[in-house]
């Protein structure tokens, strides 16, 4: 006689696959973040990253199983400083500026929880992280904005990374079915997450790298992988 699986076990799967069933297919998301860097990259900037990031889910045949991209833009140095336009034109001021920042291209494969008003989730990640410099010269004669004038990348590299990660999302607002539908169209949660990011070696510069001299502009280039931990706050809407 073959051994039958317990009642509780069967029951548990039929729950968990009707209430996935019933999930919206697509989710969407939009973080304020913080690139807290590691290791030697940490060291060599003496800073982390802020900016913004956001994510795109698919979840095929409405499974626990989601697949979707990532992208984010995080600044890590600025600096900048008020000079002549030019020794011919000493009345006329211009706003210089220095930014060294990473772009986050990331494809992502997501374990989650689709039923409750809490649904944790794991993660994990690939893709590339760009990191370069920009100067830019803006014109400040207007009290309401900076008009960029002209902009250079001085510098940039780019790393594949790695990763894992985890997070939380806690269900804010439930948009009430129409009549025949078998789920519910739209919900909006707050998604707190925190991921892991093992960066390959790169070459980038950090606040103050950029010198002048004589005429010449020297960089300070710094070398190491670009491990840092990902930390989001936003909102996530299933659809």
């Amino acid at each position: 006689m073959k051994p039958r699986m317990p009642k509780t076990i069967i029951l548990l799967v039929v729950a968990w696959a009707t209430a996935a069933s019933s999930q919206p297919r697509f989710q969407g998301s939009l973080h304020l973040a913080s690139g807290l860097l590691q290791g030697e990259f940490k060291q060599n900037t003496g800073s982390d990253g802020f900016g913004l990031t956001g994510e795109f889910f698919y979840s095929p045949s409405r499974s626990l199983f989601s697949i979707g991209v990532s992208a984010g833009f995080l600044i890590y140095g600025m600096e900048s400083r008020r000079q002549p336009l030019s020794s011919e034109f000493p009345d006329f001021t211009v706003k210089v500026s220095t930014d060294n920042s990473m772009v986050l291209a990331q494809l992502v494969f997501r374990l989650q929880n689709p039923t409750g008003r809490l649904q944790p989730y794991v993660e994990a990640v690939a893709g590339l992280n760009y990191l370069y410099t920009e100067t830019r010269i803006e014109n400040v004669d207007d009290w309401y904005e900076d008009e960029r004038i002209a902009s250079k990348v001085d510098f940039d590299d780019t790393a594949f990374n790695y990763g894992a990660g985890g997070g939380l999302q806690y269900t804010l607002y439930t948009a009430s079915p129409r009549e025949g539908q078998q789920y519910h169209p739209l919900s909006v949660a707050l998604d707190i997450q925190a991921k892991y990011l093992i960066g390959e070696q790169a070459r980038y510069l950090k606040k103050g790298s950029v010198h002048r001299e004589n005429g010449k502009v020297l960089y300070d280039v710094k070398e190491s992988k670009t491990d840092l931990v990902l930390i989001q706050l936003g909102a996530a809407i299933h659809f």
